[in-house]
């Protein structure tokens, strides 16, 4: 499950890093990526990547309705793909362990 999430992840920073200007929309994503509007389980899964870039903010949320709009809170220049995917699974895995240990204690 982690490779699919990270796989999407990973081709929604590329769409982001070709974009000349800021604004980034779902609508946007899917269409770089030739996916069509049709294909839900893709499109939800380019929405959930959006999602844990703007709680490491990455991407700031532009107004509160849809679509969702986001601006870049870094420069291209200053990070790369891999660390910004590195920076967020490592955060996905902390926030799980926790949970684990939870479990084993009222077992």
């Amino acid at each position: 499950m982690t490779n699919i999430i990270e796989k999407y992840l990973r081709e929604t920073l590329r769409a982001i890093y070709s974009f000349s200007y800021d604004l980034i929309t779902v609508e946007r994503v899917r269409r770089y990526l030739k996916i069509k509007g049709k294909d839900r389980s893709k499109v939800s899964f380019i929405t959930g990547s959006l999602k844990p870039l703007e709680r490491k903010r990455f991407l700031k949320k532009i107004g509160s309705r849809r679509p969702l709009s986001y601006k870049l809170n870094f420069l291209k220049e200053m990070i790369s793909i891999p660390e910004i995917i590195f920076s967020i699974m490592n955060d996905n895995k902390v926030k799980k362990s926790p949970k684990i240990s939870v479990i084993s204690q009222l077992a």
